[in-house]
Formats: C-alpha cells, sequence, structure tokens
C-alpha cells in the first residue's frame, strides 16, 4: 500500500489546530488564528513583526509551541536517541575531558573493590610539551595501605569524533601494609609520553579519556621511572637497599620549610613503584624530604619503620636517592603491664620503640630513626616486646579505643611514656619505671554562682604548651562546676613553670586554636582535694541566633546534600585571612532544615566581629568538589538576635558570590523540576496501576504548560529502564541540562527519591 505524503508545513498547521491550550476558548482561538497568520506569512526563509495585539498572548503561544514540539519528539520516543544514564560500578570507571596543554584539569574518579569502592581517587591531569614529545603527568590519591589493590590506568587522547589519536597504559597498585594506626590517602602520579607533538596532534586534539580498572594481582607493574624534565618543578629519585635492589611502597614524606609562626604547612607524601622509584611535580616552595619505610611483622599486630631524611632545605627541582639498610636484629626485650591513670589495668593499646633523635642538630648529611609498633589486646594490660637491638630508646603506650568498624583510636588522656637503655640479652621490666598520673580538682562557675554548664554546649578544660598550635581537651566541667584533670610529675612542673597552661573553653566545636584561646585557669587553684578546690568565676557566653535564605526566600538548606555529611555551616574567620599568613577560623554551628542557627561568642568575639576584625562566614557544601564547602558570603552581625523568636532571615545575594558559585541556583531548581517530574508520575501511576508512561508526553495534562516545559526541556526520561522489577530500585529520569555544567546531577529514581549523584557514579549511553 502507497503511503500519503503530507507538507510539513500542512503537519504545523493540523498541529496547532488540534493544540489545547489553556484558557477560554475565545482566547485560543484568537491565539491560533494570529499563530496561523503570522506562519503563513512568513513562509520557510521569511520573518515577520508580531502584531501587537497578540504580544500579551506570546509567552503562552511560544511555550504552546515549544511544547507542542517537544511533544512530537516524546510521542516517538523509539526513533529518538535517548541519553540513558546508568549507574557505575564503584569498582571501575572513565572520564572524558576537553584536552588542555599546559593546565591542569581537574576531575574526580575513585575506583576500587565491591567492598572498599575508594582505594584509587584520581584528581586531575596535566599536559606539556618538552623535547618535541607530548608527555603528561596524572595525579590521584591512592589508599596507602590495606587491602591490596592493582589496577590499570588507560589514558587516551581523541579528536573531534573520539577517534583515537595517541594511547597510554599504565598497571600500578598500592602499598598493601598492614598498618592499623595509619591508612590515609598518599599521592600517586603516573608519568606519561604520548609521542612527537606534530601538526597532526596538534591541530586534531580535543579531548582526553582517563580510564581505570582493577586487574589481577598477578598482572605485572609499570615502572615509572620520571623523565627528566624543565617544565615542572619535581623531587623524585629512588629508594633501594646497598645491594642496590629496590624498595618497593616506601613513603616519601615531603615537608615545607615551615616559616617563622607560620602555622600551616604544605605536607605530601608519595611513594616509590615496584622499581622503587618516586615524584611529587608540584613544588612551589621549600621543603625537605625523607623515606619512611614499613615492614609488617609476621608474627604478631605491628610493623617496624626506618625514617631517613635529607637534613638540608632544598628548594625547586631535585633529584635525591635514598639508600636504607636492613635492621640489625637485637636480643633485649621489654615488658610490662599497661596501667590507666586511676590504676585499672589498659586492655587495648600500642607498644611504640623508637630511638631519640634530635631533630634540629644541623650536623651530618641526614637524620634517621627507627622503630617497632605492636598492638596488645591483653585483660590485664601486659604486654612484651622482644629481639630489640641495643640502645637508647623512647617507650609510648598509647590506650587504643576500638569502634565497631575496626578503626582504632588514640586515647591521649591515658597515654604514657617511658625512656630507657637496653643492653644485649637484657630484659627490662617498665611497669613501675611508667609515669604515674595523679588526680586533680578545679571548678568553673558563672559570676551568678551558677555551674558553668550551658545546655546544648560543652565547657572544656583545655591543656596548651610552647610551640604547639592547637590545645585539646584533657577535663570536661559536670554539672556542679566540677572537672578532673591528671598530670604526671612532670607535667605538673611544666605547669608551675607556666611552659604548659589550661584555659576553659564553653563551645558547640571540639576544634580549637591558640589565637581564639578563652580565658586561663591558674593552677594555683587547683587542689588534689576536691572539697578544697579553687573556684574560678567567667562571664556566661552569649547564645545568637540567626536565620539564612536563599533568593527565593526558602531555607539555605540544600533539600539534598551533594555529598554525605555535608552541611551548610557558620565559622568564625579572624584576619589575616589566609593560612599562608596564620589567617584562623573556627567552627560555630550549623544549619538546621529550616535555615536557623545557633552559635557562641564570647563578649570579645563580639566585638573584634562588630569591627570588622572578625567575619561571620557562611559556609556552603561545593556541588563541584566532593568533601568540600566554600565561603557563600558573610553573616550580617547586625541581624545575630539573643532571641531565636526574633530573629531576621538574611537573604544571600547572588551579587555577594564568587563566580565558582554561578551555578548554585541552577543546582536548587534542578531538584525542584525532578521532585516535580516525580510527584506527575505519582498522579500517573495512581491511575494506570502503578505502570510508568513510556514517555513523559502524557504527563502534560498533569501540569501547567510553562512547568511541562521546563521539565521537557531540562530532563532526560528513561522509558527503557521501566521494565524491570517492581522490587527493584532504578534511575527514572535525570538534568541532563546541569550535567553539562557541573561535576553531577540530580537523578529521579523509581521509588520517587531524587538524589545528588557525581560523574564518577554515573555513565551516560545512547539508546535507540
Amino acid at each position: 500500500m502507497g503511503s500519503i505524503k503530507m507538507n510539513p508545513a500542512d503537519n504545523i498547521k493540523k498541529a496547532i489546530k488540534e493544540m489545547i491550550l489553556p484558557g477560554t476558548k475565545a482566547a485560543d482561538d484568537r491565539i491560533l488564528n494570529d499563530a496561523l497568520s503570522t506562519f503563513e506569512q512568513a513562509g520557510p526563509y521569511k520573518s515577520t513583526r508580531i502584531n501587537p495585539q497578540i504580544r500579551i498572548w506570546i509567552k503562552r503561544t511560544v511555550a504552546a509551541v515549544i511544547v507542542f514540539s517537544i511533544l512530537i519528539t516524546l510521542t516517538y520516543g523509539a526513533s529518538r536517541v535517548i541519553r540513558k544514564l546508568m549507574i557505575k560500578p564503584a569498582w571501575r570507571g572513565g572520564m572524558v575531558m576537553d584536552f588542555k596543554p599546559d593546565k591542569d584539569i581537574h576531575f574526580d574518579l575513585r575506583v576500587g573493590t565491591k567492598q572498599s569502592p575508594e582505594i584509587v581517587q584520581t584528581s586531575d591531569i596535566r599536559f606539556f610539551v618538552e623535547d618535541g614529545q607530548l608527555r603528561g603527568t596524572l595525579r590521584s590519591y591512592i589508599r596507602s595501605s590495606w587491602p591490596k589493590f592493582k589496577w590499570r590506568t588507560r589514558i587516551v587522547l581523541l579528536d573531534h569524533m573520539d577517534r583515537r589519536l595517541a594511547s597510554t597504559e599504565h598497571v600500578n597498585e598500592n602499598g598493601g601494609v598492614k598498618r592499623n594506626d595509619w591508612n590515609h590517602w598518599i599521592r600517586h602520579c603516573i608519568h606519561f609520553t604520548l609521542g612527537p607533538w606534530d601538526s597532526n596532534l596538534q591541530e586534531q586534539a580535543q579531548r582526553v579519556s582517563v580510564q581505570c580498572k582493577q586487574v589481577p594481582e598477578n598482572t605485572e607493574t609499570t615502572p615509572n621511572a620520571w623523565v627528566e624534565s624543565d617544565v615542572l618543578p619535581v623531587v623524585h629519585g629512588r629508594v633501594t637497599r646497598p645491594d642496590g635492589s629496590p624498595i618497593a611502597n616506601a613513603v616519601i614524606p615531603i615537608r615545607e620549610e615551615r616559616k617563622e609562626g607560620q602555622r600551616g604547612i604544605a605536607a605530601p607524601d608519595v611513594w616509590t613503584d615496584s622499581q622503587g622509584f618516586y615524584c611529587f611535580d608540584a613544588i612551589r616552595w621549600a621543603y625537605h624530604v625523607g623515606v619512611l619505610a614499613y615492614t609488617d611483622k609476621a608474627s604478631r599486630d605491628g610493623y617496624h619503620f626506618q625514617y631517613k631524611r635529607l637534613n638540608r632545605t632544598l628548594h625547586g627541582t631535585n633529584k635525591v636517592d635514598f639508600i636504607l639498610e636492613d635492621p640489625t636484629p637485637g636480643t633485649a626485650l621489654i615488658k610490662g603491664q599497661m596501667l590507666a591513670s586511676d590504676g585499672r589495668a589498659v586492655k587495648e593499646f600500642r607498644l611504640d620503640v623508637r630511638n631519640p633523635v634530635d631533630w634540629k642538630n644541623p650536623s651530618g648529611e641526614y637524620l634517621y630513626q627507627f622503630g617497632f609498633v605492636e598492638y596488645f589486646s591483653d585483660s590485664e594490660g601486659r604486654f612484651e616486646m622482644s629481639g630489640l637491638p641495643p640502645g637508647k630508646y623512647q617507650v609510648t603506650l598509647m590506650p587504643t579505643i576500638k569502634e565497631a568498624t575496626g578503626r582504632r583510636y588514640d586515647d591521649i588522656a591515658n597515654m604514657r611514656r617511658f625512656t630507657c637503655e637496653l643492653t644485649e640479652g637484657e630484659t627490662i621490666d617498665i611497669t613501675k619505671a611508667i609515669e604515674t598520673k595523679k588526680a586533680w580538682y578545679g571548678r568553673v562557675l558563672f559570676e551568678d554562682g551558677t555551674p558553668a554548664v550551658l545546655p546544648g554546649a560543652t565547657t572544656e578544660i583545655l591543656v596548651w604548651s610552647k610551640g604547639f598550635d592547637e590545645g585539646h581537651a584533657t577535663a570536661t566541667v559536670d554539672e556542679e562546676g566540677y572537672f578532673t584533670a591528671r598530670f604526671s610529675d612532670d607535667a605538673l612542673q611544666r605547669l608551675k613553670s607556666e611552659e604548659v597552661w589550661l584555659t576553659i573553653n564553653v563551645t558547640k566545636s571540639t576544634r580549637l586554636f591558640s589565637e581564639i584561646q578563652k580565658e586561663k585557669f591558674p593552677f594555683r587553684l587547683m587542689s588534689m582535694d576536691k572539697k578544697k578546690a579553687g573556684t574560678l568565676n567567667i562571664n556566661r557566653p552569649a547564645f545568637y541566633y540567626g536565620r539564612i535564605l536563599y533568593e527565593d526566600g526558602k531555607p539555605a538548606v540544600p533539600p539534598v546534600m551533594p555529598w554525605s555529611g555535608a552541611k551548610v555551616s557558620i565559622r568564625l574567620r579572624c584576619t589575616p585571612a589566609t593560612w599562608k599568613d596564620g589567617g584562623i577560623t573556627e567552627y560555630l554551628g550549623s544549619l538546621d532544615d529550616q535555615g536557623s542557627f545557633s552559635i557562641i561568642l564570647t563578649d570579645e568575639q563580639l566585638k573584634k566581629v562588630e569591627a570588622r576584625e572578625y567575619s561571620l562566614e557562611i559556609m556552603h557544601p561545593s556541588y563541584e568538589y566532593e568533601r568540600h564547602s566554600y565561603p557563600l558570603g558573610k553573616f550580617p552581625v547586625e541581624l545575630l538576635n539573643r532571641g531565636h523568636d526574633a530573629v531576621k532571615g538574611y537573604i544571600l545575594s547572588p551579587e555577594n558570590m564568587a563566580g565558582e558559585h554561578r551555578y548554585l541556583a541552577q543546582c536548587l531548581d534542578s531538584y525542584d523540576i525532578l521532585e516535580t517530574l516525580g510527584s506527575l508520575l505519582q498522579q500517573w501511576r495512581a491511575k494506570h496501576n502503578g505502570e510508568f508512561p513510556m514517555s513523559l508526553a502524557p504527563l502534560s495534562s498533569y501540569a501547567g504548560v510553562e512547568v511541562f516545559t521546563r521539565i521537557a526541556e531540562n530532563i532526560e526520561y528513561q522509558p527503557g529502564e521501566l521494565t524491570r522489577h517492581e522490587a527493584e530500585i532504578f534511575p527514572v529520569a535525570y538534568d541532563k541540562t546541569l550535567l553539562e555544567k557541573i561535576n553531577g546531577t540530580h537523578v529521579l529514581f523509581s521509588n520517587g527519591d531524587v538524589k545528588f549523584l557525581r560523574r564518577r557514579e554515573i555513565e551516560i549511553i545512547d539508546s535507540y
């Protein structure tokens, strides 16, 4: 049978006539007639002025035509390309980015195992041309210890059609050393060459693909020796044994030379590959470099370590090789019993035995330290460490608190230290020699005589030492105003000489800095007899309340946080503003779901905020970078209120935000669009036995023109996913417009939840 072909113009006119618009019939007819007239006058290649009489109807008419054009596509969904979103397995991933030579290209790609999905975090890549070759360095962060993990990285240079121009592959592994007290992120660099930088690559290179995937343990690793470069400032070298054999997985601590009065310090760690090579290529400051090698103890839960540091300050590019000799075995033995301050046995603790080092001694080419660490679990707190070589040692017993996750935390308050001299074949019991701590009491009251305790806050006693930037809590004031602190004889002498001192802090936070120290508690008021404890009266700090709103009047808290644990918070920023110059911040509190907050400020702090010496910064979670918050603005001190009910909301203004936050409004709007779509789908499914529609077109009757237009323009609906089992939760739709702008997008799931997923968590594939 032959088919009848229609003129495209006739199709459009027919569609316009059949379209149903909101409003009265007379108004609809008038709009349609004017639209047809305008269409016929313009022709396929002409333009025309819009009749002034219908200008008031133009917004609705244009919206209707847009909706119709969208409905044509959505109705025949099987014939169009659908960019389907798939949840990417956590243990492999890939990214494609624009090619930009001589610039750091930042991204977030994480891979691992099903049990530990984040072992490798690739952060950025940089390309540069040297000696006629296109070279590069791929920078990652690697979980330093357990579980042992080996992965392949593939870097591909692409043209505008995503055709391969050049590529390179590398196989690497993490350390795999079971150090229970140390498993943080370490820098890792992969250096590569993609061949000559000829006219072909210069003209065609448009994008770069980075892919990571776990490989079997028996896969050969790729040597990663650094090619000498004058382009990037680097520190690099090799770590070997005296016979020249490489030491793999040794940590290379690179520490910034600290300036007088400087708080912050750049402290990256990198490690050696299977051939003993290491490299760090982002040096911008004077630094020290050393090597830290670990060896697991086969017999117990512990390890042996060696640390060797070059005893001079370096600048710029340097090649530093290290030779580590195997430790000399010994026959000395240390044993004893670990007791807490109150005399009870400590059942879980760590024993650390190491040789003392004068780190400020300028003589000698290297500074060297070695030591032994073991974990003990004993109901009576008993321990024994053998095989020690003779010499002088610092012994530290650190009680540990083990969580259900297996992670251990140090109990600093009950730490014990001891110094001893060992001889060959000697056994020494250090139970009685370990420094003991005695209980001392003090009391803190407010000026009205009531205990210095506030609801929703903690009153802490902090201990500070000269030469250290931060204090730590040593006691907490109870409901009667008393506190108990325990000190060794050495600590008592230091307190009396004021080398160590105590301060009082009423806070909702646990992180303090010396520049924001609170009132001192004089040691002369303390007594070993609680009844004779002296009392210090302090001013009652005030709670201040505030509220922060987005520009649309909603609470300034994202309905879905962009990353786990994210909060909108208030922090106290002190001048100067940069950490390099000693800028200090203190966390004060976070916003609740209504955008409200309560913070504690002393009179002195409030005066400095009013004088603009301090400021109250509003920290907002980033959609672009995970585990990162940025200052969105400053909360006006004049809007703080002592009464919660009298608070006036502070509205954030986009004009006061930096350029990096320009997509915040779009991120918030994206959630609203998908939440609305979820509601429309719920209405549809309620009338269709729980089934999803096969396209968005049927939902137009459930929403206004403008609302549906926003959905149709920005949202990619996935009808192909709707055949799954109803008990399984799967992606239904996502914001394709947002995904083009930032490092992630909002996704609507079949159970109605809306979540924000990052690019590393999703994969977009074309479906027909």
